[in-house]
This record gives C-alpha cells, sequence and structure tokens, in this order.
C-alpha cells in the first residue's frame, strides 16, 4: 500500500510540474473558447484557388457561466487557422450571399509574451502555418476543419458564410467543425481531443472536436485584413492521462484498503 501511495505521489509531482500557463484546472465538460481575431484575404472576389488565413486570440475559456481560464500578464495564447479555399458561392435570400469553403486548419500556442494585433501584417507570415509571434510559442493543439457542416451541399464544405457580399470585405456570419489531430501533438491535445461537441443548430453531428461560429465584418488594419473573429468556439474538455491514471491509482487504493478491512472483520 505504501509503495502504491508512493507512485501516486510521484504522479501527481510529475503532472504538477507540467505547467504550461494555459490550464482549465482539471475542469471536464462543456467548453466555450472565446476567440477574437482577424482574417486575410488578397482575393477581391470569390476565387476558388484563393486561400483564407488568420491570426487569433484565445481571450477566456469557459464552461458557458464561469471563467476557467482569462488571458493575463505572462499567460497567452494565439492561433492561426488557415489553408481555407472557395468552393461554392451563390445566392441566398437571408444575407445575399453563400460562400463554401474546403479544406484548412488551425493551430494553437500558449505564450508569455503579448501581441499587438494593431500592428500585425501578413508580412509576418513565413510559411502557410507560421506566423512570427504565434508559433514561436508552445504549441497547445493543432487539427483540421472537418466537413458536414452543410450536408446538403454536394461540396462537402468545411466552413460555410452567409454574407452580404463576395467581395471582401464583407459582413456576415460563418460556422464549421474542427477536429484535433493527435499526431500533430500539443500539451492541450488530450484535453480537448474529446469527439463530443454539441452543436445545437444540428444534433446529430455529435462526432467533432469543435464548433466554430464567427461573425464577418470590416476590420481597421490593413494590407488585406479585412474580417475579424469574435464567436465563441464551443468543445469538450476530458481528463488528461495524468488525471486518469491518479483516478485509476486511488480507486485500486481504494478497493486494496475496503479488502483488507473486510478481512481483519473476518479475522
Amino acid at each position: 500500500m505504501k509503495k502504491l501511495l508512493a507512485a501516486a505521489t510521484l504522479i501527481l509531482a510529475m503532472t504538477a510540474t507540467q505547467s504550461f500557463g494555459f490550464t482549465l484546472g482539471g475542469y471536464q465538460g462543456p467548453v466555450e473558447l472565446k476567440f477574437a481575431g482577424v482574417t486575410s484575404s488578397q482575393d477581391t472576389t470569390y476565387l476558388p484557388q484563393g486561400e483564407t488565413w488568420g491570426i487569433i486570440s484565445l481571450n477566456a475559456a469557459t464552461d458557458g457561466f464561469n471563467n476557467l481560464w482569462s488571458a493575463t500578464a505572462g499567460d497567452y495564447v494565439y492561433g492561426m487557422i488557415y489553408g481555407l479555399y472557395d468552393v461554392a458561392a451563390y445566392s441566398n435570400l437571408t444575407n445575399g450571399f453563400t460562400i463554401e469553403q474546403a479544406g484548412g486548419a488551425f493551430a494553437l500556442y500558449a505564450t508569455s509574451t503579448p501581441i499587438n494585433f494593431a500592428t500585425l501584417s501578413p508580412s509576418g507570415r513565413t510559411a502557410i502555418d507560421q506566423f512570427s509571434g504565434v508559433t514561436n510559442g508552445t504549441l497547445l493543439f493543432a487539427g483540421n476543419f472537418s466537413p458536414g457542416i452543410l450536408p446538403s451541399s454536394k461540396n462537402d464544405p468545411t466552413v460555410v458564410q452567409d454574407v452580404t457580399s463576395i467581395q471582401s470585405p464583407a459582413n456576415g456570419k460563418g460556422a464549421g467543425y474542427g477536429d484535433i489531430d493527435p499526431t500533430k501533438g500539443g500539451t492541450a491535445a488530450d484535453t480537448f481531443d474529446s469527439n463530443t461537441v454539441f452543436d445545437p443548430a444540428n444534433i446529430l453531428a455529435s462526432t467533432h472536436d469543435l464548433f466554430f461560429q464567427f461573425t464577418v465584418g470590416l476590420y481597421n488594419g490593413t494590407q488585406g485584413w479585412s474580417q475579424d473573429i469574435n464567436d465563441p468556439a464551443s468543445g469538450a474538455a476530458v481528463p488528461e492521462p495524468g488525471t486518469i491514471v491518479l483516478l485509476g491509482l486511488g480507486m485500486f487504493g481504494l478497493a486494496i484498503y475496503g479488502k483488507r478491512r473486510i478481512d481483519q472483520k473476518a479475522a
């Protein structure tokens, strides 16, 4: 029993020392990730081969009512979305036009250094998935936008936008699904790789890790930065592997303790 407790203490010490700034404090359950950011496209109209990408910041993570984490001095989370391209654009009766996009990926990084969004420029992008000041941090998780957000479409888009114009900038809203890619690593990948996100607009879509919602609007930036992101992404937090091991050890220890109590009473 003492060896068991020693092992549990060692694992607890190991998990406690794995501090990466961003943490939900062991919370398990539905999570809203409150993002803000801007997307960029040099396209002035709908263009199938064009790419949409952007820089985002995570301002807070909540359970829908209470803050689980907030950006503070020395504890920031930034990310990139990239690789989205247009596959269809057509008129609708609500906002004017629907733009369907396919492909796309995302990644989040923790850093102790703040980024001034007012000074951002596409010149900071050194590769499709690299942006100076963002990807220099510690990777939290990375993944891909996933098909299924508009099941009725033959194009099987990963993101759909209802906007007032197919020209950029435009106003409107959009949505998409995302899945964590565990092969890309990240200190929080296991936490968000849950496959249990709930999309209130589509209760059948319960096999994705994240449900993104965003607003399309004019951003007061330069050099093609034209849209803003200010709606939360919803997901679910699951126990980290270390927590599961500790839980298992604790239950095993209680089982041994209970058996000894029974044996002592029987004797």
